[in-house]
């Protein structure tokens, strides 16, 4: 392969670098240009969504969107506890009274655990992304086709398109999609 060649050698660096070849042209780039959904996927894709009222979709579409965008993923229970030990420390650390220390008595110690206790779950409650699965019904399907189908579709293509110029004989017999994000796809 050109880009193979080129990279062993060094040659694409030095046309870079005496400027002969520009760095969006040079034999490593994988662009694939504007990709289109094909016309059996967007027909489907528009029979599926033709019964839903398109503005409030498209708005609604835009919204999940938007949120499944700004997801964070959930910490690992591990993660989490070194978490609320470490806000625990910190709240500790602030406190002027001990409710450990012997000359505290009982009632007051109540309290003051019962204090640590809620300020450190109002600092989680904070800190802390609260991530919960999204519950997919036939509306909200087809929100997730609006906004994503285009954008899914050509994420995957430029994927596939880079895979096939790196090995052209690659050609996956199926690919399974099952979710939005890093790492969602298999083939």
């Amino acid at each position: 392969m050109r880009y193979q060649a080129e990279r062993k050698d060094g040659r694409t660096h030095e046309s870079l670098k005496n400027g002969s070849v520009k760095a969006r042209r040079h034999a490593g780039r994988m662009g694939v240009g504007v990709v289109h959904l094909p016309e059996a996927l967007s027909q489907a894709a528009f029979n599926t969504l033709k019964d839903y009222p398109e503005k409030s979709l498209l708005g609604d579409a835009n919204k999940l969107s938007s949120y499944i965008w700004s997801r964070h993923a959930p910490l690992e229970k591990d993660e989490y506890h070194h978490k609320i030990r470490d806000v625990e420390d910190t709240i500790k650390e602030q406190e002027m009274v001990d409710p450990s220390s012997p000359h505290v008595g009982e009632e007051l110690r109540g309290r003051l655990l019962e204090s640590r206790k809620s300020k450190v779950i109002t600092k989680m409650k904070k800190d802390v992304y609260h991530w919960k699965p999204i519950e997919y019904n036939g509306y909200r399907a087809a929100m997730y086709v609006a906004g994503r189908l285009a954008p899914d579709y050509a994420s995957l293509y430029r994927i596939m398109a880079e895979v096939k110029k790196r090995d052209p004989h690659f050609s996956p017999l199926t690919l399974l999609d099952f979710g939005s994000g890093v790492g969602t796809s298999m083939w």
